[in-house]
């Protein structure tokens, strides 16, 4: 990559020289810029082996709560209907009255509306994509042709 800053003692001798005052200072800037990215770095590996060691951030449910779509995408759609049925039987356990449950229930019917207005902007997004293909398709025929 780039001179170690070490290395820029070597140049010591040729202080004062505009071109090599100005690249010392660059590798200087691009050090501490590493040691910047490193320390950041290093802060979010800290603060994600947090969130492990809590254990409930990457649990299925709270992935299917924060982003109902994609866990759908990535997990939801290969769960057996024993695993559905297991997950549902775990939700109705932890409900100890009957308020909870309706609680429950509350929630799960929210989840399913976010679930589906995200379906709804990505098949809306899918479909602008699609027309902007099919507009570039049928255009460019007529644009190389025209250069003709």
């Amino acid at each position: 990559d780039a001179l170690p800053i070490w290395h820029l003692e070597c140049f010591s001798h040729l202080a004062g020289n505009y071109e090599v005052d100005f690249y010392c200072q660059e590798i200087r800037k691009s050090s501490l810029k590493k040691v910047y990215r490193t320390r950041l770095r290093n802060k979010r590996y800290a603060a994600l082996q947090e969130l492990i060691k809590g254990g409930d951030y990457f649990s299925d449910e709270q992935m299917r709560l924060r982003d109902p779509l994609m866990y759908e995408h990535y997990v939801g759609q290969y769960l057996t209907e024993e695993e559905l049925m297991l997950l549902n039987s775990k939700e109705m356990a932890k409900a100890s009255c009957l308020s909870q449950v309706v609680m429950n229930s509350f929630d799960e019917q929210l989840l399913q509306h976010r679930l589906h207005r995200q379906q709804e902007q990505e098949d809306a997004c899918m479909e602008e994509e699609e027309e902007e293909d099919e507009v570039k398709w049928m255009t460019t025929p007529i644009l190389t042709t025209l250069r003709l």
